[in-house]
């Protein structure tokens, strides 16, 4: 496997298991919210984001270990759209939980690194169908 790929596999694993600790410690506070409480409050949160956690580390193991083209270009797409998204949802919790809102931050920088990984260096090569044989 290329370096590339490995350090991005390894960035986003790092990433999931921050995004796991941001709703450890912000879960509680976004439960209370009016909408979450209605929908299920804590339990219907965590079911949520473990759905989504294991989703993107589909997406991880799909593109680092089946070398799927397809699904790194999806997860390009997913954190674009990710971060637009995100600035409202980040200022929020930088108001209810500093704390998380800095591993919010750290969570976004290990995901744009790691993409960064994936489309540079020895990574791309990889991905061509004729050098699956490597």
């Amino acid at each position: 496997m290329p370096r590339h790929v490995v350090l991005f596999e390894r960035l986003m694993y790092a990433s999931l298991a921050i995004g796991m600790l941001i709703l450890a410690l912000d879960g509680p506070r976004k439960a209370e919210l009016p909408e979450i409480r209605a929908a299920g409050g804590l339990p219907f949160l965590i079911a949520g984001a473990v759905f989504i956690l294991a989703i993107i580390a589909l997406i991880v193991w799909l593109i680092a270990r089946r070398r799927k083209n397809w699904a790194r270009w999806l997860l390009a797409v997913l954190c674009v759209a990710g971060i637009v998204a995100a600035v409202p949802v980040f200022l929020d919790v930088l108001n209810g939980n500093p704390a998380a809102a800095v591993l919010s931050g750290v969570q976004l920088i290990l995901q744009l690194t790691a993409l960064y990984y994936i489309f540079t260096g020895d990574a791309p090569p990889w991905f061509r169908k004729e050098t699956n044989a490597t």
